[in-house]
């Protein structure tokens, strides 16, 4: 099986321009999918149950709005931590985000409740940088590493369903009158939810995820599938958990490297992902997992690729890191106003 990004949900706008050392073009009416999708086949298609659910909210004004207004803040924080870090001031506080995992399955094993803590603990360990072996990171990306990002996720809740039969609509998951289980305080608790795919409109996919304010709060919740859940998968190419880590990254904000949607492999690098210290790339590296062939060689939009990115589609085996600037993106949107701060525990 394979893992690459589906086109999903489509928005049309116009962006903000955004340059980098590797592409200094503009980008405007670009389509942006505003739920990214890994999958586990090689078709990219567009995901028409998610659709037909909320074309008509992201036809409103309000939506466009909303993502040019996500964008400057996180402009605005990126400027202040620039400015920090000259200064020598960059401590940055802990944020703790409350978690909670609810698992929908018929007969087949559902996770164990020790695999679920365990899933979580990998999601920590991947946020404080404590999964990055710099050995196995090309030196040229070495001083872009985030390390510690400061985030951290408290789960707070794990609840099971037995259904009769496999859901068909993905966003069934969502509500007890439909099948699945209506989501845990969802106001300020990120549900998880993890069931099979396989039934699916537009399945199977590893795992689905909303960018920040631009999806319906009904929808606006994380799906993985069984088989890149955890560590006993059964499945080569998503066995270390690593899944939840990309996808918890869109929730916060994060592009796949290729820009919205992949755009770059059909655009021939006219857009990248809005973090400036990602290299261009227009590859997918799906579920890419030959270690011996990774490396310089691996380029496009004249550069190296960092095949080693959380935000990328190499297996979970190749997966190592965020960088600086992707950490600072994740964490605008849990300042006081961001697109994500409801979700911080009080406190922290």
């Amino acid at each position: 099986m394979k893992r690459l990004i589906l086109k999903s949900v489509l928005l049309s706008m116009a962006l903000f321009s955004c340059s980098k050392e590797e592409s200094t073009a503009s980008q405007t009416d670009l389509n942006v999918s505003v739920i990214s999708t890994t999958g586990r086949d090689l078709k990219i298609r567009e995901a028409k149950a998610f659709e037909n659910k909320v074309q008509k909210k992201l036809n409103d004004p309000e939506f466009a709005a909303k993502f040019q207004e996500n964008e400057a803040f996180t402009k605005r924080y990126e400027t202040l931590i620039a400015e920090a870090a000259k200064s020598g001031k960059s401590n940055l506080p802990l944020r703790v985000l409350n978690i909670a995992v609810n698992i929908i399955h018929v007969d087949d094993a559902p996770p164990t409740r020790q695999q679920v803590r365990q899933q979580i603990g990998i999601l920590n360990r991947a946020f404080e940088g404590g999964r990055t072996n710099r050995s196995r990171v090309p030196e040229r990306f070495r001083r872009s590493i985030a390390g510690d990002t400061r985030i951290q996720f408290d789960l707070q809740r794990i609840r099971y369903k037995r259904i009769p039969e496999p859901l068909t609509d993905e966003f069934d998951l969502f509500f007890d009158s439909t099948g699945g289980m209506d989501p845990i305080n969802p106001e300020n608790t990120i549900n998880v939810y993890v069931s099979t795919s396989d039934e699916f409109e537009f399945g199977p996919f590893a795992g689905a995820a909303g960018l920040p304010g631009l999806v319906p709060p009904e929808f606006d919740h994380i799906v993985i599938d069984f088989l890149a859940f955890g560590t006993e998968t059964g499945d080569i190419f998503t066995n270390a958990g690593e899944t939840l880590v990309h996808e918890m990254g869109h929730f916060l904000n994060l592009h796949h490297l290729p820009g919205p949607g992949g755009e770059n492999v059909a655009s021939g690098c006219r857009v990248d992902d809005f973090v400036g210290d990602t290299p261009n790339t227009s590859v997918l590296y799906d579920l890419f997992q030959d270690e011996a062939i990774l490396g310089e060689t691996t380029t496009s939009c004249g550069s190296q690729d960092m095949f080693v990115n959380f935000m990328g589609d190499s297996a979970d085996s190749v997966l190592e890191m965020f960088t600086i600037g992707q950490r600072n993106r994740m964490r605008a949107t849990l300042e006081p106003g961001g697109s994500r701060s409801n979700f911080i525990q009080a406190g922290s």
